[in-house]
């Protein structure tokens, strides 16, 4: 079983590439950057089951190459743009890009490999408003604010979609 982790190098992927690699299973960690000295560090007692990949989420046709190659059953989709407020005014598209149609391009690569599991990392910042007192429940109000919790929010409807359409088995986590 090799497990596809895109956004390989961001804080939760991280963690998740090393916890399938302490359990055993080979990981496809693909990010539109190199691994840094501390994430290959911390990848270091598994670094034997971690094969890096550069990689834009938007090429379905490159991706789903190198799925076939790795053998890839698994996706766990974590990849996005997290912009400041002056990013997304200087380049909402291509934020726009990578968060709503990277998702469709990893849910046509998970549709044409028949994969086992899609997991969708969105945000629990899409809980609205986000300065609500008391704890939040998994059917708390939601309300997407800027075009990072548009894109998770849109991503979470998608998923849910291809599931509708396609039967991929797939799962949202906040």
């Amino acid at each position: 079983m090799t497990t596809l982790v895109t956004g390989a190098t961001g804080f939760a992927c991280i963690h998740i590439v090393r916890a399938l690699a302490q359990a055993g299973e080979a990981v496809l960690a693909l990010d539109q950057r190199l691994a840094d000295d501390a994430c290959r560090d911390f990848l270091a007692p598994v670094e034997n089951r971690v094969h890096w990949t550069l990689g834009d989420v938007r090429d379905t046709p490159t991706i789903l190459e190198l799925a076939h190659h790795h053998r890839v059953d698994r996706i766990v989709h974590g990849a996005a743009l997290t912009p400041t407020l002056e990013a997304e005014r200087s380049n909402a598209r291509q934020i726009l890009e990578v968060n709503l149609m990277g998702t469709v391009s990893l849910l046509e690569v998970a549709r044409q490999l028949a994969v086992q599991r899609f997991v969708f990392m969105s945000s629990s910042a899409l809980y609205a408003p986000p300065d609500r007192p008391g704890p939040l429940v998994e059917d708390s109000p939601v309300g997407a604010q800027n075009l990072y919790t548009i894109g998770k929010q849109a991503g979470e409807q998608r998923v849910r979609r291809y599931h509708d359409l396609f039967g991929v088995s797939r799962v949202s986590g906040r």
